[in-house]
């Protein structure tokens, strides 16, 4: 496999190189390529993330994973005190009746060629952030211009409609990164900036040769100093002159290791597109963060081997989440023409009782986390916890209740046909109940799964609902899918877009809003209490008052459970684990301080930054010794028609040790015991090569090829003794044992005279079924292998009377002769008497 030659390569060059030289290079002539990787315990590896290396363009949507690490915010977020650390800003406040937001400035911060970051700094950032079409749609309808208030300040103006803005504060503490403006983004903007100001097209690659050294200029704890030519690997280092860890200042010291050192030295990213391989590469400790639907994670975890040095925030209990959760809905066209009924929320409310919500996440493993709530806040969630109204939610939740969904069709003149589907009364023409189609993308597995099991849950309550994949993978797949929301060419729909659960409350609910676009209101959503939503969220974002913030939140949450046209299922699984093996200090149960957030997220920047710097050294080192065998692999026989089995054993001294096979089509193996079997029924006259490989917990393996010849037999098996014709005295208990060998290693055993006796078909062992009359009895013993090749003896079995017993009439001469013997002495001794 092309990883496992990566990583052979890796195990060979792993020594101390350059780049451990405590000296930084100078980010203004960052060389464009190394020689060597650093040593494994100074690195934190993740994989699987889907955008390339080369795009660092802080304002880009396709960010290269890490360099969000490259710049700083104005402030981090706490979320576990749900507290404001200062970075580049210091202190904010509101003024003049929340018209605007003064921020004072950091008087330490600077950029990484020593020149200060000012205010002007900060307004330029904004004001190109307001171009950036990931951000333009929503950051001009709150702040109305940016401006300097003098060297170490800045006032954000808010637009009239948006005093107090709670989105407002988001926006100064998680996205929005600081660039520097004289001599850098004055220069790129005036190249790369379109007419509408947008910077899409720069990507800010430092690896290009033609990329200006100037522009090599950043503010945050890591830098770029790596990039391989294939582009699926990179690495940052961290600056020993990072501004924000100084005599002056000290940022995220909030943290809870933030001053125990042995912090990674490098931070670096592999891009792996299989996900049976990104698996693998987490599994065996290659990576230390791994995110997307990690299909086995639910198996892994049960075994205690990975437990010694993995966790990850799957289904933890509250405050924790797993990072970048978000709800899976079924969505319905409310607007169809020729199925009116999917606008009904009572007809959704059914629906919602007939899916089997238990099954799903069981099927999918890690796809799902859990049932999402009806009121859509999540209850686990740290940022939605405190206004997550309980009683509310137990009102509006739905489980599997077939009787109630049977009972709200039946209220609606709704009737069950004798074939079991239902059938609509006369207020919707008496006609079927569907068939309705649902759509979804087909290579999206998570939610496929999902997909493909609510259609069948519909299906078997007796409303038929198929699936209909959309080939987003093709060329303009992706516009495909869009476009049949957008004109809503669809009955059902699979809706898993944003937003994401660790977003706040009145983000998190901007998806339901009126603005209709693909992650925003995605089924378009515009009745009463669709403008009745909107107008309670543009209060709830601007209110102060925090009483007064429950209850608008509340009301919000009431018309979404009894209006909104999806039914919320579950919580995605986008499970993004972590290895503790070399590093400790990922958000977990013990460690709850921040909010997770997976590397390919290109948002939360502070809070990426500070989960990286909470991370430092377990102190264990890097095994390089690949198991061994206890019994190498040999190659093996198997008779055509008969299962294989076979099991394989390999130790390492670190203990874990997990099996792999080249060819899982006709056979599949236990990863954790080595146990092969076959998959199909193997071919006769076939010879199979099977490769076997076992791996440590470091990706050193071992591995062997071994024959698996299918053999078709012709040769009847063969008696080892000869059966015999047996003896038994009646009323006695009939034993026998018959054996025979065979080259396949099987035989099994039969008889014809199934009703006087019985035979044991594995051991040969031949007893009497009733009490054997006496005389002789006739018996064919059979001794057949896999291919029904057989052998036959018959045998006599003769039951003895008691008269022919052996013995018995020479018993009877003998006690005569010794009777008439007596009867002679006495005779002569009375005779002797009788004389004298």
């Amino acid at each position: 496999m092309k990883i496992m030659n990566k990583i052979k390569y890796i195990i060979s060059i792993f020594i101390i190189s350059i780049l451990s030289i405590s000296s930084l290079p100078s980010y203004a002539s960052v060389p464009s390529q190394i020689d060597q990787y650093p040593p494994r315990d100074e690195v934190v590896w993740a994989t699987d993330s889907i955008y390339a290396p080369y795009n660092l363009n802080p304002w880009s949507p396709y960010l290269a994973p890490f360099s969000q690490l490259m710049f700083e915010t104005l402030f981090g977020y706490n979320s576990y005190n749900q507290s404001y650390i200062p970075v580049i800003g210091e202190t904010f406040s509101w003024m003049n009746g929340g018209s605007e937001l003064h921020i004072s400035l950091n008087t330490h911060a600077e950029w990484s060629n020593g020149n200060p970051i000012t205010a002007n700094d900060v307004v330029k950032s904004y004001e190109l952030a307001s171009y950036q079409p990931q951000w333009k749609t929503d950051l001009p309808l709150r702040f109305k211009n940016f401006t300097e208030a003098n060297s170490t300040g800045v006032i954000f103006y808010m637009n009239s409609d948006y005093n107090f803005s709670r989105r407002a504060i988001d926006w100064i503490s998680t996205n929005i990164p600081i660039i520097p403006w004289i001599g850098v983004y004055q220069e790129i903007y005036g190249i790369y900036a379109d007419g509408s100001g947008s910077l899409s097209s720069f990507e800010n690659n430092w690896w290009d040769p033609s990329f200006n050294p100037a522009w090599k200029v950043c503010s945050g704890p890591y830098a770029p100093i790596y990039r391989n030519n294939e582009q699926t690997e990179s690495i940052y280092q961290r600056r020993d002159d990072w501004w924000g860890n100084s005599t002056n200042v000290q940022l995220y010291s909030d943290i809870p290791n933030w001053n125990k050192g042995g912090h990674p030295k490098y931070i670096g990213n592999r891009i792996i597109m299989s996900q049976s391989e990104a698996d693998d590469a987490f599994r065996s400790g290659w990576v230390d963060l791994h995110g997307g639907y990690y299909q086995n994670m639910q198996n892994d975890f049960g075994s205690n081997n990975f437990l010694d040095y993995s966790g990850s925030w799957y289904n933890q209990t509250a405050p924790y989440q797993i990072a970048l959760s978000r709800p899976i809905n079924v969505a319905f066209n409310h607007e169809s023409a020729l199925y009116p009924e999917l606008g009904e929320p009572w007809f959704r409310e059914a629906m919602a009782w007939m899916i089997d919500y238990d099954a799903i996440p069981l099927v999918a493993e890690s796809g799902y986390w859990r049932k999402s709530e009806a009121t859509i806040l999540d209850n686990l969630s740290t940022v939605h916890k405190p206004y997550f109204n309980e009683s509310l939610a137990n009102q509006y939740r739905r489980t599997f209740n077939t009787t109630h969904a049977e009972a709200i069709l039946k209220l609606h003149d709704c009737w069950k046909q004798p074939n079991g589907m239902w059938n609509f009364g006369a207020a919707y023409g008496n006609r079927s109940i569907g068939p309705y189609t649902m759509i979804c993308p087909n290579t999206w597995t998570d939610v496929r799964i999902f997909t493909e099991m609510i259609c069948e849950d519909f299906t078997n309550f007796g409303i038929p609902v198929n699936f209909e994949g959309i080939p987003i993978e093709m060329s303009g797949g992706w516009e495909i899918w869009r476009n049949r929301w957008k004109n809503r060419d669809y009955d059902l729909g699979m809706s898993n877009g944003k937003p994401y659960v660790i977003e706040s409350p009145e983000e998190f609910l901007k998806a339901w809003r009126d603005e209709i676009d693909w992650n925003t209101n995605i089924t378009g959503w515009h009745s009463n209490k669709a403008m009745e939503f909107n107008e309670l969220y543009l209060q709830l974002e601007i209110e102060p008052d925090s009483d007064r913030y429950q209850y608008l939140l509340d009301e919000i949450q009431r018309i979404l459970c009894e209006e909104i046209p999806e039914i919320p299922c579950f919580i995605s699984g986008y499970s993004y684990a972590y290895s503790e093996f070399f590093w400790e200090g990922f958000t977990s149960i013990d460690n709850e301080y921040q909010q997770p957030i997976t590397t390919w997220d290109n948002s939360q920047i502070p809070i990426k930054t500070r989960m990286i710097l909470n991370l430092v050294s377990t102190g264990r080192i890097l095994d390089a010794t690949p198991p061994i065998w206890d019994v190498i692999p040999s190659n093996r026989l198997v008779s055509f028609g008969q299962p294989f089995y076979y099991d394989v054993d390999a130790t390492d001294d670190f203990g874990y040790v997990f099996y792999s096979i080249n060819d899982t089509s006709n056979f599949r193996i236990d990863s954790s015991t080595g146990e092969i079997e076959n998959n199909t029924i193997l071919l006769p006259s076939t010879t199979y090569y099977l490769n076997i490989t076992a791996f440590d917990a470091f990706y050193n393996y071992v591995s062997t090829t071994i024959s698996i010849d299918v053999i078709t037999d012709t040769t009847d098996p063969t008696w080892i003794i000869e059966p015999t014709d047996q003896k038994v005295n009646y009323g006695q208990p009939f034993f026998y044992d018959v054996n025979a060998t065979d080259n396949t290693d099987y035989v099994s055993y039969a008889i014809n005279d199934n009703f006087n006796f019985t035979i044991n078909p594995i051991t040969g062992l031949i007893t009497n079924n009733t009490v054997l009359n006496v005389g002789f009895y006739s018996l064919t013993i059979s001794a057949i292998d896999y291919q029904g090749n057989s052998i036959e003896k018959s045998i006599n079995i003769q039951v003895l009377a008691p008269d022919a017993i052996p013995g018995y009439d020479l018993m009877i001469l003998i006690i005569g002769i010794f009777i008439s013997i007596m009867s002679i002495g006495i005779y002569r001794w009375k005779k002797l008497i009788y004389k004298k």
